[in-house]
């Protein structure tokens, strides 16, 4: 189960929910009844190491995001300062590994760790992305056009769920851009910068910056974090169809 959801590109979390409460005995037990020989004292070693390595190195992987990714700089050194310290008793326990050590160590590590990424960390990432934003900007417009789809080629800010979720609309993944600007049913498309430039005869909805999903993995990391930009667009029939509207409810003189 580990092994083939691990591999899976569409990793949800839940899906592991039911492996953990087996796994948290397992390991219990191991800790806390199974007498460790030698073996186990080695594998405790490189255990520590690796967990200290991942606490260290961390902190200096999330820094180099763009400022404006990231919690404020003061509350980045205060959460960098324990996890710092946390790394550095890794280091030192391995030097002596007991299951009592171990496991109080790994343990402050991990959830130091954890609340630093989910608790300060991602909440500012998730904030600074385009994702709520974009949904609300097609939420009202669909308020006026009910009827208008949505088109995008590339997703590299994972907006469709969002999308789905809040402005209740299902993207279409569809690289015929042109088209999709020509059609004579109203259309919103999400274009990035380079396909906006191939596309001059619409209306601009809104512009957002944003960092690629990919931004919190190894590769992305190696690939260099550097911010892009999504544009909001409108069809010539959204503009015609909006245009006919207000004429409509435009007050008629005396």
């Amino acid at each position: 189960m580990v092994v083939l959801l691990s591999l899976s590109r569409g990793k949800i979390d839940y899906y592991l929910l039911p492996l953990l409460p087996p796994v948290s005995l397992v390991i219990g037990r191991y800790f806390g009844v199974v007498p460790w020989g030698r073996l186990d004292r080695i594998w405790g070693c490189v255990v520590m190491l690796l967990v200290g390595l991942v606490v260290v190195v961390t902190p200096a992987a999330i820094w180099q995001l763009p400022s404006d990714w990231l919690p404020p700089p003061a509350l980045v050194l205060a959460l960098a300062l324990p996890l710092l310290g946390g790394g550095l008793a890794c280091l030192m326990t391995a030097l002596s590994v007991t299951p009592q050590r171990t496991l109080a160590v790994m343990g402050t590590a991990a959830v130091l760790l954890f609340f630093s990424v989910n608790a300060v960390f991602l909440p500012a990432f998730r904030g600074a992305q385009p994702q709520q934003a974009v949904a609300e900007d097609v939420r009202r417009m669909r308020q006026h056009q009910p009827e208008a789809g949505l088109i995008f080629c590339e997703d590299h800010a994972r907006l469709q769920r969002d999308l789905l979720f809040h402005a209740r609309v299902v993207a279409q993944q569809r690289c015929d851009l042109k088209a999709a600007a020509a059609s004579p049913q109203p259309q919103l498309l999400l274009l990035q910068s380079e396909e906006r430039a191939a596309l001059v005869a619409l209306r601009e909805l809104g512009e957002y910056r944003y960092l690629p999903a990919s931004a919190l993995t190894l590769r992305g990391f190696l690939a260099g974090l550097r911010p892009s930009t999504v544009i909001l667009m409108a069809n010539e029939t959204i503009v015609a169809l909006g245009m006919e509207v207000d004429r409509h409810r435009r007050p008629t003189p005396p």
